[in-house]
């Protein structure tokens, strides 16, 4: 009985922690659509309590992970066949995506996801809008999430729910959940699960969450930079 209550607390624990990452990562978007209705101190004092607010989530998620890390990991650097490695992860991932979006379009008729319709439908509103709200927004595209995703999807999921070292198990739980916050479709749920599931490998390779937060990054930088170009062009 301890044992079921002590998975249900964990379980519990897990959905606060992906709660906190919807709200992180969807906060600048809330901020940009009201952002009219705001006045300029309020705007500058609600992205400045952001910005700490985010940094004071990041550093507290890696303290977390880091305590259920053993020394040997903790001091694995990463070296230039990791990097490699990572990017190969990256094209697996970029096959995954090419696939979905094709397939997404030959079925639904959208020319890109909901998830990412959402992110370019903001243009208009980034270009006319407080620079501070705008910065706030593409740094969570290219860096704020990858890390408070990977901390919390890759790393603190395998400490609290799969400790017991099942990694296929901990692959597709994790990344299921992971694809459901970014699909409105089955076939998005499908295309963002085999990203979650590239994500994991990269992770577990060497359980270091530093793998994945890259890979991360650099699946999610070039979008941000392209939005970047539209915004400032």
């Amino acid at each position: 009985m301890d044992k079921g209550k002590g998975v249900f607390t964990k379980a519990l624990i897990f959905i606060g922690l992906i709660v906190l990452i919807v709200v992180a990562n969807a906060t600048p978007m809330f901020l940009i659509r009201f952002q009219s209705d705001l006045g300029d101190s309020v705007k500058w004092f609600l992205a400045l309590a952001y910005t700490v607010i985010v940094a004071f989530l990041i550093t507290w998620l890696w303290k977390w992970y880091q305590k259920g890390v053993d020394t040997d990991q903790a001091k694995q650097k990463m070296s230039w066949k990791d990097v490699g490695i990572i990017l190969l992860f990256y094209l697996a991932g970029r096959v995954i995506a090419v696939a979905g979006t094709v397939i997404n379009q030959l079925v639904s008729g959208n020319q890109m996801s909901m998830n990412d319709q959402a992110i370019f439908g903001l243009t208009a509103g980034l270009k006319e809008g407080f620079l501070p709200f705008t910065i706030c927004f593409l740094l969570v595209i290219g860096i704020v999430a990858p890390i408070i995703e990977e901390l919390v999807f890759r790393g603190l999921a395998s400490q609290l729910l799969f400790s017991g070292g099942n990694k296929w198990l901990a692959a597709i739980v994790t990344s299921l959940i992971f694809g459901l916050l970014h699909a409105t479709n089955l076939i998005e749920w499908i295309m963002y699960t085999g990203l979650g599931i590239v994500f994991y490998l990269a992770y577990a390779r060497r359980r270091n969450i530093k793998d994945s937060i890259l890979l991360h990054m650099i699946n999610n930088i070039p979008p941000a930079i392209l939005l970047a170009y539209t915004i400032f062009s």
